[in-house]
């Protein structure tokens, strides 16, 4: 066989991307795998054929990943060893791509011109994320939402697309930087991180220490590590070693708390136990005679 058919095939072989089979090794989370992926395609990457596999080893198709997302497979190979992604790599390769395919705004500002103009149930919370109080605001509507289909959805909560849950943190009272979390029409969250400008910014202030956007946003919230003080609920937290750990709520319901398990289940990649203390909430109100016909009929679906 002539050198010439022989580069010819090899060519052939290669696919457009160079490198159409890329093996991933020592996957960590299969579903931060899935996550960035379908991040990147615009949908389940499994379903358009762009990863496969299982516990015993993932691929992913680079040419097919070229045609959802163009340019990706060339990028990615610069991530490469020998048609082997390592997870390591593969994290680098995601951050890298994160500016190509993220859809929130560059400016906190056109973020919150984003939002619905819908009301928002506002929650407070010192965690291990940071020092400074978080204030995390989401549309009631969303909420309401994830908990009418809670039964439809296996008692999961699920929230519809478009949601956005920001969390200003405070330092005596004053911003000095923004998270905050968006679902795509693709499904999948996206994470993001403002500065006290309003300007986006690739990590959080060092208090105590300085969070990547969006490398240890996906980890924690995709992950099955347990943080204070959602681990403690409804009990009392104790403090960390950078201070106190509370979620500041007039009342605190055992039986809510493990009807949604929120923080456990994390069942759409969302930490905080908003449904858990709302609800809690609408009960006090509904024992008081003050609650609208609407939420009190949201009680009785739920069982409560």
């Amino acid at each position: 066989m002539s050198w010439r058919r022989l580069l010819v095939m090899a060519v052939l072989a290669s696919g457009c991307g160079g490198t159409p089979q890329v093996r991933v090794s020592d996957v960590e989370n299969p579903a931060v795998l899935e996550h960035y992926l379908g991040l990147m395609v615009g949908g389940d990457p499994y379903t358009l054929g762009v990863l496969s596999g299982s516990d015993r080893g993932y691929v992913i198709d680079a040419d097919r990943l070229a045609t959802r997302r163009s340019g990706l497979d060339r990028l990615l190979n610069r991530y490469l060893d020998r048609r082997h992604l390592e997870w390591d790599s593969l994290l680098n390769f995601a951050a890298a791509a994160y500016d190509r395919i993220r859809q929130m705004p560059d400016h906190v500002d056109q973020l919150h011109k984003d939002l619905p103009a819908d009301e928002v149930l506002m929650f407070e919370v010192h965690g291990p994320m940071t020092r400074y109080l978080r204030r995390i605001t989401i549309p009631k509507s969303a909420l309401h939402q994830a908990l009418n289909a809670f039964s439809l959805n296996r008692r999961q909560l699920v929230y519809p697309i478009g949601t956005t849950i920001v969390a200003r943190h405070l330092d005596d009272s004053v911003p000095v930087e923004t998270t905050a979390m968006y679902k795509r029409p693709d499904g999948y969250w996206e994470f993001g991180t403002y500065d006290r400008a309003g300007r986006r910014v690739a990590a959080t202030h060092a208090n105590p220490r300085a969070l990547v956007t969006p490398k240890q946003c996906v980890g924690c919230h995709l992950g099955t590590r347990l943080f204070e003080p959602e681990k403690s609920f409804p009990a009392p937290a104790p403090a960390g070693p950078d201070g106190v750990r509370h979620w500041y709520t007039s009342a605190r319901d055992p039986v809510v708390t493990q009807l949604f398990s929120e923080h456990e289940r994390r069942s759409d990649t969302v930490l905080g136990l908003y449904a858990t203390v709302y609800v809690t909430d609408l009960l006090q109100a509904r024992q008081s005679g003050i609650i609208a016909q609407e939420e009190a009929r949201l009680l009785t679906d739920l069982g409560l």
